[in-house]
């Protein structure tokens, strides 16, 4: 039986790089839409803040996704990434004919070169003489890593920056009933939630006669995982530094890049800390660019929550707006209260 874990695990271990053939790549995203399908709850909650946008997605039938730059927490699917695994990888001598020739033909980059490495080390590299002795050649191969570190550190930084504008997510809990997500998430109690079931939206009616369609053609609900480590995306840095490389000699990198799920892969982990929310995210891809200025938000139109429930704490204003929008949209309206007569810290929710 498909778990959440499972799931994960599933992904996880699949990769569909670039040149993977059509039948396959379709085989595996047609695996993770089935199990993604076979174990989304038939209810996910949305908590929101009492706002004149709120209030306008929720009567127009929007379903908010936002870039993960606006998420709360700063160490949200913070990645790992080992520095000194792809340092020793891009040290490593490899075949220097196309780096000798242009050091050879294009003086501006051989200078910038001897700028940079002194005119020793690079005269000795395109000569492919021997160092004089052990020492020397560690010498030069520490000026050399310290080059390469700053690079490295800079070609982190950047990706690490389009990696949180490359997609859109929505975030959503199976849990209605906590007392912490309603005072993170929900204006201190004094918000609301709203219950959605995604599970129907894998395959939604188009308006046309026997043809149907589903919310996840160009995105995907996954569940959250977490844990005590951070997703590993050296291998995603050491793609691009490399990649970055070959373009400043001029060359053409042509391996394909490694896995297309890669960018889904690293939102969903999350610190153990958080493990209380029971998260689950739609996430859709947008690109890498992050000086393209694409907008930080988009919708899921036509669609409306089963629920809405109103925060203990939520104004007098604003519970009476929302009641007219559920009895306007015929959205069953409940109020979360604490149990007046329980021992436990438990919230209860009760139709209206």
């Amino acid at each position: 039986m498909m778990t959440k874990e499972k799931l994960i695990d599933y992904l996880i271990e699949k990769e569909i790089p670039d040149n993977l053939d059509p039948k396959e790549e379709s085989k595996i995203v047609s695996e993770i839409f089935k199990h993604s399908w076979d174990i989304t709850p038939e209810n996910l909650y949305r908590f929101r803040n009492c706002n004149s946008y709120s209030f306008d997605a929720l009567e127009n039938d929007k379903f908010l996704l936002t870039k993960p730059t606006l998420f709360n927490d700063p160490y949200d699917s913070l990645l790992y990434i080992d520095r000194e695994k792809i340092l020793d990888v891009i040290s490593k001598p490899d075949d220097n004919n196309d780096l000798i020739g242009r050091l050879n033909t294009d003086l501006e980059f051989r200078v910038s070169q001897i700028n940079l490495l002194g005119k020793d080390f690079v005269d000795k590299f395109i000569k492919n003489n021997s160092f004089k002795n052990a020492e020397e050649k560690e010498f030069y191969k520490k000026l050399s890593n310290l080059h390469y570190i700053k690079v490295i550190d800079e070609i982190i930084d950047e990706s690490l920056k389009s990696l949180k504008q490359s997609s859109l997510v929505a975030c959503l809990s199976e849990r209605i009933d906590s007392i912490l997500m309603w005072s993170h998430y929900a204006q201190n109690h004094q918000g609301f939630a709203l219950n959605y079931d995604f599970k129907s939206r894998f395959s939604i009616d188009l308006g046309f006669s026997g043809v149907r369609g589903t919310d996840f053609a160009d995105k995907k609900i996954l569940p959250v995982r977490y844990s005590n480590e951070r997703f590993d995306a050296t291998y995603y840095v050491e793609f691009h530094f490399i990649d970055n490389y070959y373009k400043s000699l001029g060359l053409k990198f042509n391996a394909p890049f490694y896995d297309k799920l890669f960018y889904y892969k690293i939102l969903l982990f999350k610190s153990l800390d958080w493990s209380y929310e029971k998260e689950w995210r739609i996430i859709k891809q947008t690109n890498l660019d992050y000086e393209d200025n694409k907008s930080d938000f988009d919708f899921i139109n036509h669609i409306k929550p089963k629920e809405i429930h109103l925060g203990s704490q939520i104004s007098k204003e604003n519970k009476q707006r929302l009641i007219e929008i559920g009895k306007e949209k015929n959205i069953q309206v409940c109020q979360m209260k604490l149990q007046t007569f329980s021992k436990e810290y438990k919230l209860i929710s009760e139709k209206i």
